[in-house]
């Protein structure tokens, strides 16, 4: 999965790139998945002519960084509730398994 997100992040970096935008700094963020945590290429691109940047990641894929999926948004709410502690819920995992 990391690969998948890290191609996709290339893939719009470059598409920014072919509009004259220069990478100024490469980081890397972290992001939630059902599968895991991953580490993903976060790079800030710059358009030195006119003096503006972008973060072709956020724009084109909206990811930011420490987000987590939209997957694992729903799960944290089923599983625990908007307002209900975690040991509150009773079957909370088995409900998140049967998809109630």
């Amino acid at each position: 999965m990391s690969k998948c997100l890290n191609e996709a992040a290339e893939k719009v970096t470059n598409e920014s790139k072919k509009k004259g935008l220069v990478v100024h700094r490469r980081e890397k963020v972290k992001y939630s998945l059902i599968f895991g945590v991953v580490e993903l290429k976060y790079p800030y691109l710059w358009q030195k002519q006119e003096g503006w940047g972008v973060r072709p990641v956020v724009e084109k894929l909206g990811i930011k960084p420490g987000q987590r999926s939209i997957a694992v948004k729903r799960a944290r709410f089923r599983f625990w509730g908007v307002t209900n502690p975690l040991g509150k819920r009773p079957n909370g995992l088995r409900n998140i398994m049967v998809g109630r």
